[in-house]
């Protein structure tokens, strides 16, 4: 992840946020919920790093300023922005009249119904209805922003925070972390991390385990036991795995107990009951950490 440094001016600036250091893209995003910005735009920094450039506005008029004094390579913009204000469809006409005439436009809203006008008027690159979550866009401007080869966007493994927007009520809240792992060079899922009971390693492979069941695990070459900790770790989630040998990293929720017998740890979901060996030098702290049956 880049040490993409965020700068917020909302009064001295008109309400404009802008996140700079070292730029290669430049993004706007055209959205009058303050706090719906505020989050996209630490989410796009957190996941491009210092290889962009993310102006917000609030407004019509700020879109159009930010916009005039720069070069932006993709827009994001709310189709609507309120009762008797000018908002994404007015903003896009705009564009379309001037040097943006072919620039790349995502649009979202609420309103599917209305996504037709958007396509059809002003040859939109793509469109998301909300309430949606931070992946569809990422997603979007991927294939928006790079033509072919690696994403820049593969340099954050996990995205901490999955931002659901609610309109009607306009609640905001986190959804669950989840974890981007490359099963190929090209190919990539994401995945909750609720929803790993545990990892092995073997034969340069790593395995991961999910509540899905036998025949539904994910298999990858491109991540290691140690890098997968090492991730966990820089965004706060170590807590929630263990590793107890080099070959094995447990999701604690999962661990029932620790088997002096078998020497193991017992993990349990869905009445499924998995041993999961643990090494010798970890052993008291296994029993320590998870007790003993009874």
């Amino acid at each position: 992840m880049g040490n993409c440094q965020i700068n917020f001016w909302r009064r001295a600036k008109g309400g404009v946020w802008m996140v700079t250091e070292h730029p290669v893209k430049n993004i706007l995003l055209l959205e009058d919920m303050e706090l719906a910005l505020e989050f996209l735009t630490i989410i796009l920094c957190k996941y491009y790093g210092e290889k962009v450039s993310v102006h917000g506005a609030l407004s019509y008029e700020q879109a159009v300023q930010i916009a005039e004094d720069n070069h932006i390579d993709a827009f994001v913009l709310d189709l609507e922005l309120g009762a008797g204000k000018k908002g994404g469809i007015d903003f896009a006409k705009w564009l379309r009249a001037g040097k943006y005439a072919k620039a790349g436009i995502i649009f979202t809203t609420a309103d599917a119904a209305r996504m037709s006008d958007g396509i059809n008027r002003f040859r939109c690159f793509g469109y998301i209805t909300k309430p949606y979550e931070t992946r569809e866009l990422l997603d979007a401007l991927d294939s928006l922003l790079y033509d072919s080869g690696s994403k820049l966007g593969e340099v954050l493994t996990i995205q901490e925070e999955q931002m659901v927007i609610d309109v009607d009520d306009k609640n905001f809240h986190l959804e669950e972390s989840k974890y981007r792992v490359h099963l190929t060079e090209k190919r990539t899922t994401t995945i909750k991390l609720s929803d790993i009971i545990f990892l092995e390693s073997f034969v340069k492979n790593t395995v991961i385990h999910t509540i899905q069941g036998s025949g539904k695990e994910l298999k990858t070459k491109h991540l290691s036991l140690s890098k997968f900790m090492e991730d966990m770790k820089g965004y706060n989630k170590a807590d929630y795995f263990y590793q107890c040998k080099n070959c094995y990293v447990i999701n604690t929720h999962y661990c029932q107990y620790y088997d002096p017998k078998l020497k193991a740890l017992i993990l349990k979901h869905g009445g499924r009951e998995i041993i999961v060996d643990v090494k010798r030098e970890l052993q008291s702290q296994a029993r320590m950490r998870f007790g003993e049956k009874g």
